[in-house]
């Protein structure tokens, strides 16, 4: 099953802009007739479930007689293209595909989506209650709903089941023995790395982020910095050590994660520390020389228990400038309903309905990829720093010590630095 790929990198084209019919009878929202709009605008990110989306989008409109007028973007396009409609007060957006964990804040701050809480509350049959409690969190913003989420991800162990065998060891269960195991791979395989994953300052947050909550840290609490408390200094330091020591040969502090697939799809790492979502990447022999090797395991616990992640890469909101918004939200009741999610899930784009994320609902995943997904559910929400404006420039901060560690530096004496730039962006934040 090919699974989506939830990635803040886009994965398809930029700029294709679809004028669609769409329709579903079986889950489409309520009354359009009457004065209700006749079209309204869906703005989205080049994405698998996007994608997965929109090629149901006709039927949705032969059921209502609504025509949706969908614009898809390169992610960054999409975000720039949406801030200066949105700033500007345009009337053009409608439905808006966005990453909650990125601007939710700085949208509410702005007041550039609207509320959604009346809405939920009024429709019942569409079922709320359904969705991930960790998903609900993202999207919350002064006690408004501001979005649904529509988009899973956990963090995952990617492993060489042949590598292991060959080193005598077990599937590691704590971070302990992925350590361990990780040594002894490298040790027993010149040219093979131990373990990889991403090494830049702002990418290697999103995989640091469960040794952080593995060891007990996080970034902030009540707007305080904790990037150099000693449970972030232990975390930095084990994460900066796993690919300083078990990494690559001459390693560097540019890898993204298309250069850690791309390793571990050629046989050239016995760990990979990835999203769930890489796991067809894996399982293609068109890109994969470890298909017949490899398996896939949750986040292993660490010194304070369980470091998961489960979160929602992507949301739909409505923008506070819309002048169609009953319609709006009768689009997202169709492309979020129990059916479509359903729907979807079958398709290889996960939700965050747990109704879609049952051993059931996930059959046709293989087993320790169905096990990964359902025994992370109720991981940590969010994979970088969360309620902050700036998230670029936090991430590149608080990512930092990550990059000294790599390069063989005092990682204390990085966090203690880093946190008080990390501050500073926090004191700013904070009196915007």
């Amino acid at each position: 099953m090919k699974l989506a790929r939830t990635r803040t990198t886009p994965i398809a084209t930029v700029g294709v802009v679809l004028a669609l019919g769409v329709g579903l009878a079986a889950c489409a929202g309520g009354d359009t007739g009457g004065d209700a709009p006749k079209e309204i605008n869906l703005y989205v990110t080049s994405h698998p479930w996007s994608e997965a989306l929109v090629a149901h989008i006709p039927e949705y409109e032969k059921e209502t007689g609504v025509t949706v007028k969908v614009t898809q973007l390169e992610q960054q396009q999409l975000e720039d293209q949406a801030s200066v409609r949105l700033n500007a007060g345009s009337t053009d957006i409608d439905v808006l595909m966005y990453r909650p964990l990125q601007v939710n804040t700085l949208y509410g701050q702005n007041g550039y989506l609207a509320d959604l809480t009346d809405y939920i509350a009024k429709s019942p049959e569409w079922d709320w209650k359904d969705y991930v409690p960790a998903a609900q969190q993202l999207v919350e913003y002064n006690n408004q709903t501001l979005g649904v989420p529509v988009t899973s991800e956990t963090m995952a162990i990617f492993y060489r089941k042949d590598l292991l065998q060959k080193a005598g060891l077990a599937v590691p269960t704590t971070i302990d023995e992925l350590v361990e195991a990780a040594a002894a791979i490298k040790a027993q395989n010149p040219g093979t790395a131990g373990f990889i994953s991403r090494t830049t300052a702002a990418g290697a947050n999103t995989p640091f982020a469960s040794f952080l909550f593995a060891y007990g840290g996080n970034w902030q609490e009540d707007g305080k910095s904790k990037i150099d408390t000693p449970e972030a200094v232990d975390a930095y330091q084990v994460y900066a050590d796993l690919i300083r020591k078990y990494g690559p040969d001459n390693v560097s502090t540019d890898m993204e994660w298309t250069d850690a697939d791309a390793l571990f799809a050629a046989g050239k790492s016995g760990f990979l520390e990835e999203t769930s979502s890489n796991y067809n990447t894996f399982a293609d022999p068109s890109s994969s020389q470890v298909v017949d090797t490899f398996g896939v395991i949750p986040f292993p616990e660490g010194p304070a228990g369980d470091g998961r992640v489960f979160t929602a890469a992507y949301s739909l909101g409505i923008s506070q400038f819309s002048t169609k918004k009953d319609q709006a939200w009768d689009f997202i009741k169709w492309a979020t309903s129990p059916e479509m999610t359903a729907t979807l899930t079958k398709e290889n784009a996960l939700g965050m309905r747990s109704s879609s994320l049952t051993e059931e609902a996930l059959a046709n995943l293989p087993q320790d990829l169905q096990q990964t997904i359902i025994q992370s559910m109720n991981g940590t929400p969010f994979n970088k720093p969360t309620g902050v404006v700036q998230v670029t420039k936090a991430l590149e901060i608080v990512g930092s010590p990550v990059v000294e560690g790599i390069q063989g530096n005092s990682v204390r004496d990085a966090a203690v630095a880093a946190s008080k730039q990390y501050q500073a962006l926090l004191d700013e934040d904070a009196d915007k």
